[in-house]
């Protein structure tokens, strides 16, 4: 049941009447205690007046675990091709994790995740303890980028029983990206990083907001700086965690890095005579 701030309405009332018997004292309980509800035990938000995003109340999920967080959610249309403002559309999901705090403060932390690939609203499920200090004073703001989470995403399909060959094998690799490619629900050319920070401030018009906070982790911190290039002047403050340097070639040094970290293992391993037994 969803408590709205100051509104005792009748399906309240009744929901109170089903649970503690109908009669006249209980029902003044029933008003009484939805309006404690709506007063005390609503969330704080930061959200200015000219916010136009409808937030509801949601369940952020981290796929393949049972890990969830509490959140508001919503959508907001952008175009797929900005150039072509009245063209195809897509919904970017957007949540918020108010703050603690029933006077936050006005300008809210966003957050922007790693992969490329992943998806905000997921990745706070998995590192929300780390942000409990940055939720006491600010809202929280998930954006998952265009084409990953619930915002369009475009996703090959994985088959169960993919081999080893399948992975690094470059012609088979080559033949199934041709061929998911084929069917994507989007055109991967107008989902880059700077195409998807215009649809961040495009957000943060919708929310109202001046001022923003930013925190990258891993791939997010090039996205962060490219939103700060972007947009300076709402920018209070950027966080960088992991970071990206703009002209690394994401990706390439993977598994060369891989390679030198497993040998240096070995190399250790070999060195304690344990270890080598």
């Amino acid at each position: 049941m969803e408590f709205i701030k100051g509104q005792a309405n009748k399906e309240c009332v009744v929901f109170y009447q089903h649970i503690y018997g109908c009669n006249k004292i209980t029902a003044g309980i029933a008003i009484l205690l939805v309006f404690i509800a709506g007063v005390v035990g609503s969330p704080a938000f930061a959200l200015p007046e000219s916010n136009t995003i409808e937030f509801r109340n949601c369940s952020l999920t981290l796929p393949g675990t049972t890990q969830t967080a509490p959140a508001r959610c919503g959508w907001l249309k952008v175009p797929e091709n900005p150039r072509q403002p009245n063209g195809k559309k897509i919904r970017l999901h957007v949540a918020l994790a108010p703050a603690v705090n029933r006077t936050p403060k006005p300008d809210p932390l966003f957050l922007f995740a790693g992969g490329p690939g992943q998806a905000a609203g997921e990745a706070y499920v998995m590192i929300r303890p780390i942000l409990e200090k940055f939720r006491r004073d600010r809202d929280i703001v998930l954006i998952d980028q265009r084409g990953t989470g619930q915002s369009n995403p475009l996703k090959c399909p994985l088959e169960e029983s993919d081999t080893l060959e399948t992975a690094i094998n470059l012609d088979i690799i080559r033949a199934r990206t041709r061929s998911c490619l084929k069917h994507l629900p989007g055109d991967p050319r107008f989902y880059t990083t700077t195409i998807g920070m215009q649809d961040y401030d495009r957000v943060r018009q919708a929310m109202g907001y001046d001022k923003i906070n930013l925190l990258g982790v891993s791939y997010g911190t090039r996205a962060a700086q490219v939103y700060l290039r972007l947009f300076p002047e709402h920018v209070r403050s950027v966080i960088l965690d992991s970071v990206v340097p703009m002209e690394l070639i994401l990706g390439t040094e993977h598994a060369r890095m891989l390679d030198r970290s497993v040998a240096a293992t070995f190399a250790d391993c070999d060195r304690d005579k344990q270890c080598h037994t």
